[in-house]
């Protein structure tokens, strides 16, 4: 009831702008997950991470985070890192729609041809 009272409940809703309070729902894996997106960026396709044999264990949820990092970061991504991407994870034949939908992207978007024809066949089902 406390917390409740704190809450300027009019000036959420009848302001424009912003919310008064800015919210933060990252947890430890989103920030790890988006982590192994910048160390392979880092790495520029020339080696894996250290440590990738956890990400491989890693939640559904945690990879469409690495993948949306990956698309957030497209300017620094490269033929070569997708090369070392798809040799470590395997993307490009997964069967999970949510991760087809966010590589294919990737993959169309840079030209990678290893996607084209899985690519071709998910849109066509």
């Amino acid at each position: 009831k406390q917390i409740q009272n704190l809450i300027q409940w009019k000036k959420w809703i009848y302001t424009p702008g912003k919310f008064p309070i800015e919210f933060d729902f990252s947890t430890s894996q989103t920030n790890r997950s988006q982590s192994f997106a910048e160390i392979y960026i880092q790495l520029e396709g020339k080696q894996s991470p250290r440590d990738i044999d956890q990400f491989k264990n890693f939640s559904e949820a945690s990879k469409l985070i690495f993948l949306d990092k990956l698309r957030e970061s497209k300017e620094f991504i490269t033929k070569d890192i997708l090369q070392r991407i798809d040799a470590d994870l395997n993307f490009t034949s997964s069967s999970d729609p949510k991760i087809k939908q966010r590589w294919f992207w990737l993959g169309l978007s840079l030209d990678y041809e290893p996607v084209f024809e899985q690519a071709h066949k998910f849109i066509s089902q």
